[in-house]
């Protein structure tokens, strides 16, 4: 028992020599280190590119539906529709043009006109006492244009942020979501 105890810490140096020379695991090792940060910012870059990509659809989106309100199409093509249907029957024009990307549900409008071009338009975004964002509950008029007006529509989503990794990717909204916003300002033709 006693050349056992004696021979321990020789035996403990040769161990740990061994496994310091044994590089049998160290491919494993090593991509277990690497594996999980180099997915956290791939996925961020993915996300990134959806979340421009969705911005620029609706931004698409919301200059082709305005431009039915520029040109009267819109109006001439509801005169019986009942008032209360047109912000609906508007969204779903915007919706139309989307597509997949985004879904309709998500999609909120604000039409408003005025009878010169908007020195200020406000933000649709309202920050509470306790620090949260949220959409402002007043948002989402629908005033429909008549010729020779001034419009303005702002088309927002409330946009699901999964990884919020990059300080640029952080939700602007409470609750990891991003605002997209597009608007249009136009004076519309003298349609009849």
């Amino acid at each position: 028992m006693s050349v056992l105890l004696g021979r321990m810490p020789t035996l403990r140096v040769r161990a740990v020599k061994r496994f310091s020379q044994d590089d049998s695991g160290a491919m494993g090792v090593e991509l277990a280190l690497v594996a999980l940060p180099f997915f956290a910012v791939l996925f961020a870059v993915l996300e990134s590119a959806l979340v421009f990509w969705a911005n620029q659809v609706l931004g698409a989106a919301t200059a082709d539906a305005a431009r039915e309100l520029y040109t009267g199409q819109f109006q001439k093509a509801n005169v019986s529709t009942p008032a209360e249907e047109l912000p609906s029957r508007f969204k779903q024009e915007v919706c139309r043009r989307i597509g997949g990307l985004i879904p309709c549900s998500s999609v909120r409008i604000d039409v408003r006109r005025s009878t010169s071009f908007p020195g200020g338009v406000p933000v649709p975004i309202v920050t509470k006492p306790d620090g949260t964002q949220e959409v402002d509950p007043a948002f989402g008029v629908y005033e429909e244009p008549k010729p020779t007006e001034v419009a303005l529509v702002r088309v927002i989503v409330e946009y699901p942020v999964l990884v919020p990794l990059m300080e640029a990717m952080k939700g602007s909204l409470s609750g990891n979501k991003r605002l997209l916003m597009s608007s249009a300002a136009f004076r519309t033709e003298k349609y009849k």
